[in-house]
């Protein structure tokens, strides 16, 4: 099914997807070479992560300053050599030393196959350029640990995932506009599966063989079949791919997708998602706002106005060492934002409106690092609703929700508001929106976490799921979300952090070993929240939704 012609034609546009880089200048303030990093470019998992890690054969990304020239230089045929434009690398382990073959140079990045031959554990890399020797960095070298590619060359969200050359659109990229169908085999790409075997090596055009231990496919926490994983035919040496079937009963456009390797001690790729439905074509999850409502508005050359009236009730409980609840801090807020996006702004916001990262039963992973956050600024223009906006209750208090900028209105206060009907109204309105005349704004009751207080303040084993209990909640337009986070780093001021999505009615939701196992050992959060969303009417607008949501969350231990 698979052969080299076949493989290369995919590869002309993906090779783009898993190898490219930015092309830039280096300052000329040092001549030494500087590693700052060193990653699977597939995963792109940080040092100081569990499941961090080089597998042998698989190619690795080094990043920093003065690493190759200013312009990139790129390995036009193979066989690779150890040198490229004045670059070279050397990698240290258990008393050895190995030159790993160069497939790009830039000033700021380096790529290389790291060799199969390596020795296990703590290795150290020197990278050397135009006779200047840099520092040695220190990295783990794995036998295998297989890094999914994604779409957007971050390591999360979608993965690069293609269909066979026998289904249309014939290697074309697995999109929310072309998703993927349960029963239906399908190719991720990647690296780290682990040492060059059955013919090739880390320097020729990949033949057809299984690589490194077997591997788990889990799709929405379910087990998919494997038919094939190992080096990908008559591409470049390192690049792997998994042939994989998609389980039955699952759909969403954010379904996950993770690779564990089952022989001991075992790893674990990114956490990445796939869009499934049940007949192809166009993804929907339960939740958010669906495409049928979208793509009219994405089509308005003008733009559109949105607006968005979030209320939110959180209760977080710390503990101490030795699980001792602490005082329960409480925070109800609620806002009201009135704003207009160009198509050009829409196109990187839409479809972010009370939806969840991750569809219903599946759970992804974020990290978010110190100094990476950048400067935020505003990507719409806000369209001012007057001086002030209310939210008017049942009992009949009205809640000011001040003017904090043209457009957004927001009020917080430390009671829960009360479970019932309420209005939003803008009196005179003003400039840009007004009168809204009386909004309908519905506080439910929501879902009460049942096993809270027997995991606060506890060590929480990574190894085995984490079953998560509660009672009630919104079911109409409404879903349980999941949330946990621990520190890392020198200061444990970097996070990483994992959602989870459910329906209110299923009661609970375990939390799968593959995602607990991405979490660094010692202290962290969990929390569960009621999450429901409505469309409404608000005129002037050309979309307007309702949120609300109650969150309840710990503090415990990752174990």
């Amino acid at each position: 099914m698979y052969n080299g012609g076949q493989i290369r034609r995919a590869m002309r546009t993906f090779a783009t997807v898993v190898f490219s880089v930015l092309a830039g200048t280096c300052s000329l303030q040092a001549l030494v070479p500087g590693v700052t990093s060193v990653q699977n470019p597939a995963s792109n998992i940080i040092p100081g992560l569990p499941n961090y890690g080089i597998a042998q054969g698989s190619i690795f990304v080094l990043y920093g300053s003065q690493l190759g020239p200013s312009t990139i230089a790129i390995a036009q045929s193979l066989p690779y050599q150890t040198t490229l434009a004045g670059t070279s690398i050397t990698v240290t382990a258990g008393g050895l030393t190995f030159s790993p073959y160069i497939i790009y140079t830039l000033s700021s990045q380096v790529a290389a196959v790291m060799p199969s031959n390596v020795v296990l554990g703590s290795a150290t890399i020197k990278v050397t350029y135009n006779g200047f020797v840099g520092s040695a960095f220190s990295t783990t070298i794995l036998q295998n640990n297989f890094g999914i590619s994604t779409v957007n060359q971050t390591g999360t969200g979608a993965a690069v995932v293609t269909y066979p050359i026998s289904t249309a659109p014939f290697y074309g990229l697995v999109s929310g506009a072309n998703s993927a169908v349960p029963g239906n085999t399908y190719t991720m790409w990647g690296t780290g599966l682990g040492p060059a075997a059955g013919g090739n090596s880390d320097n020729n055009v990949n033949a057809f063989a299984t690589v490194g231990p077997q591997v788990q496919v889990l799709i929405g926490g379910v087990a998919a079949s494997v038919a094939y994983y190992g080096r990908s035919p008559g591409a470049g040496p390192g690049l792997d791919q998994i042939n994989f079937t998609i389980p039955a009963g699952l759909s969403g456009c954010n379904v996950s997708l993770v690779v564990q390797t089952t022989a001991a001690p075992g790893t674990l790729s990114n956490a990445t998602t796939i869009p499934i439905s049940a007949n192809g074509g166009q993804c929907s999850d339960t939740f958010g706002v669906q495409s049928s409502t979208w793509s009219p508005l994405l089509a308005l050359s003008n733009g559109i106005n949105l607006g968005y009236i979030p209320v939110s009730q959180s209760a977080s409980t710390p503990y101490s060492i030795k699980g001792v609840a602490g005082t329960t801090i409480t925070t109800s807020a609620v806002g009201a934002d009135f704003v207009h996006y160009t198509q050009a702004q829409l196109a990187s916001q839409y479809q972010t409106i009370f939806a969840p990262n991750a569809s219903v039963g599946s759970c992804v992973t974020t990290v978010t690092l110190v100094g990476n956050s950048g400067t935020s600024t505003a990507n719409y223009t806000g369209l001012d609703a007057g001086s002030s906006v209310n939210l008017n209750s049942f009992t009949g208090q009205a809640f000011p929700i001040g003017k904090q900028a043209t457009g957004i209105y927001s009020y917080t206060q430390t009671a829960p508001f009360p479970t019932g009907a309420y209005t939003l109204t803008d009196g005179t309105g003003g400039t840009g929106v007004g009168p809204i005349g009386s909004v309908a704004v519905t506080i439910p009751v929501y879902a009460t976490w049942t096993n809270q207080a027997t995991l606060g303040g506890t060590q929480i084993p990574r190894a085995s799921g984490l079953t998560l209990t509660w009672s009630g909640g919104a079911s109409a337009g409404g879903y349980i979300d999941i949330q946990g986070s621990a520190g890392f780093g020198g200061n444990g001021s970097d996070t990483i952090a994992f959602e989870c999505a459910a329906l209110p009615s299923a009661g609970q939701f375990t939390i799968p070993a593959s995602v607990l196992l991405a979490m660094p050992v010692g202290a962290g959060s969990l929390q569960v929240g009621n999450n429901v969303g409505q469309l409404v009417t608000v005129p002037g607008m050309n979309l307007a939704a309702v949120g609300t949501s109650n969150v309840s969350s710990i503090g415990m231990n990752w174990n």
